[in-house]
């Protein structure tokens, strides 16, 4: 299963699930961080240091705004 939208800047991602409930959908995000590990790899984090906080202040701000809007929106 994929998001439904995906927010990004550089290393920095924001992604909105749209989940469904007897009741309606509601939404919920996932912020991750990706980053190189001493192998090599490529894995992912929750974890930020200070120099992110602004831009996943931004990226959250969009999500924000897609999820307010997308709630008086069907479901595609």
């Amino acid at each position: 299963m994929n998001p439904e939208k995906t927010y990004r800047d550089g290393v920095l991602s924001v992604s909105i699930w749209r989940n469904s409930a007897t009741d309606g959908d509601y939404f919920s995000c996932q912020i991750q961080k990706v980053y190189e590990d001493d192998k090599g790899k490529l894995q992912n984090t929750q974890s930020l240091n200070a120099r992110d906080m602004l831009r996943i202040a931004r990226l959250a701000q969009h999500a924000y705004d897609y999820v307010v809007n997308a709630k008086t929106e069907p479901a595609v």
